[in-house]
This record gives C-alpha cells, sequence and structure tokens, in this order.
C-alpha cells in the first residue's frame, strides 16, 4: 500500500527506483492511463486471460470481473488502463479499504 496524499512528487518519492523509472518513462512514451467505464471489463478480462495462459497462473472467468466492477466501482473501487495508440497494455482492478 502506498500513502497517495501529498503531491506528486511526494506520492512519488514514496516509490521505489524501479517504479519511478517506469513511471517516467511510460510518460515520455505517450502512454495513456485512465479510468476505464464498465464497457472497457471487457478489455482488461481480455488481457487477464492473455497474461494468465502466458504466465500460468489463475484467471477468473470474465463475469466475475464485470461483478466486481458492478458491485465496488465507483464508491470503493476503480478499473485502470494503460494504452498507446489505443492499443491496451495493462490494467488493474484497486479497491479501497
Amino acid at each position: 500500500m502506498i500513502d497517495i496524499s501529498g503531491s506528486d512528487d511526494a506520492i512519488l518519492s514514496r516509490m521505489n527506483q524501479g517504479t519511478r523509472r517506469k513511471i517516467r518513462q511510460s510518460q515520455k512514451n505517450d502512454i495513456r492511463y485512465y479510468e476505464a467505464d464498465r464497457e472497457d471489463v471487457s478489455k482488461f478480462t481480455a488481457m487477464m486471460q492473455v497474461t494468465g495462459s502466458r504466465n500460468a497462473f489463475g484467471v477468473h472467468e470474465p463475469a466475475y470481473y464485470a461483478l466486481a466492477y458492478d458491485l465496488y466501482v465507483p464508491d470503493h473501487a476503480a478499473l485502470i488502463l494503460a494504452e498507446h495508440d489505443g492499443d491496451p497494455l495493462a490494467g488493474i482492478m484497486v479497491f479501497a479499504l
């Protein structure tokens, strides 16, 4: 968990060096990060399936992620996606305590 209060510089200072480097590199390469809508859950689940298959870890069925989105977003969760020139690169569903 990272405290995300304060300025961008303060938040970055709480991260390890490798994470800061990756964030700065993505900013230079026109990576777009955005809070996804309900219709973007399918992009997220497709990425999860590909990644799970490639890295040999279990992934829930698409309906699981859709239900999690419906139950928790926007009050207790957010789906964040990253893309470059319209191509999806990464995604994460984060939950608040």
